[in-house]
């Protein structure tokens, strides 16, 4: 019989032979785990007889959207979402419970300015790619407020007409592990745009490439960088601009292929204003500024 709660259940299947005497032979019995906490998604393939509307987000079934997927994971805290496919995002996606999004085996790809916005909830993006491109009317590809956010071997790319963020975060928190983080413009562009957050880094590539670029600009937020590249090529621009908060940064490489001072002033890896605090600075590599 099903378990109770949101957990798997578990089927317990009973078989026998009867002849038309009534004779019954031996009993066999097996257990059936369903994992109902699992969602699917597959990407139609070019020549594929496969009906969108028919996917139920079962393994055997899956859907054809993510959209699908992700109403499925706000009506329950704590599914898992499995990609397969490069499966095409074609409007704005609006996470507010907690899940998992497993992409080993598929792509995120979003069209023009659709993007992510996660609202008070957990997300953890798990082998990941996650693509947008050319966007003319986002500011950011990912919004996050509240929650928090997880990457774990990704590769997040994402690009804009004129400027934008690869991620923003207000009251929330970030964690990346192993990751890939890309962001390109035309006019100005940062990786991460932090008010009142928290970011934690670890062994990650973060770059920016815009006339005016930041991997980092952190209001009021902390920061932990470790063993990771941070680069931004550009005519003028910095690694990271911090007003208040805290940062570390321990054993990373921070590059700049930089063409000019600017407006930014002397060519510094890293500027800080108001409160800002050094928590840790041990065994950086700085190339292409002229100091921290």
């Amino acid at each position: 019989m099903p378990a109770g709660g949101e957990g798997p259940t578990v089927y317990r299947l009973v078989a026998y032979a009867m002849d038309a005497s009534g004779n019954v032979g031996e009993r066999k019995e097996q257990l059936l785990t369903v994992d109902g906490m699992n969602v699917y998604v597959k990407a139609v393939q070019p020549g594929e007889n496969r009906n969108p509307a028919e996917g139920n987000g079962s393994s055997a079934c899956p859907f054809t959207s993510f959209e699908k997927a992700v109403a499925a994971v706000n009506s329950c805290n704590g599914l898992t979402v499995h990609i397969e496919g490069n499966v095409v995002v074609s409007s704005d996606i609006l996470i507010e419970k907690s899940c998992v999004i497993e992409g080993s085996r598929g792509c995120l790809s979003f069209a023009k300015d659709a993007g992510i916005s996660i609202h008070n909830a957990d997300v953890k993006f798990k082998g990941c790619q996650l693509v947008q491109q050319s966007a003319i009317n986002r500011s950011a590809f990912i919004n996050v407020l509240g929650g928090r956010i997880f990457f774990d071997s990704c590769d997040v790319t994402a690009s804009f007409e004129l400027s934008g963020n690869l991620v923003n975060l207000h009251s929330a928190e970030l964690y990346a592990g192993s990751s890939s983080f890309s962001v390109y413009s035309s006019s100005y562009s940062s990786v991460f745009y932090s008010s009142a957050s928290r970011l934690e880094i670890d062994s990650s590539c973060c770059s920016s490439s815009s006339y005016t670029s930041l991997v980092f600009c952190m209001l009021d937020s902390d920061l932990r960088l470790e063993r990771s590249i941070a680069s931004v090529s550009c005519n003028t621009g910095r690694i990271a601009d911090f007003s208040g908060g805290s940062y570390a940064f321990e054993d990373n490489l921070l590059n700049g292929a930089l063409k000019a001072e600017g407006i930014m002033g002397k060519l510094s890896a890293v500027r800080t204003s108001g409160a800002a605090r050094n928590v840790s600075v041990v065994s950086n590599r700085i190339r292409g500024f002229e100091k921290w």
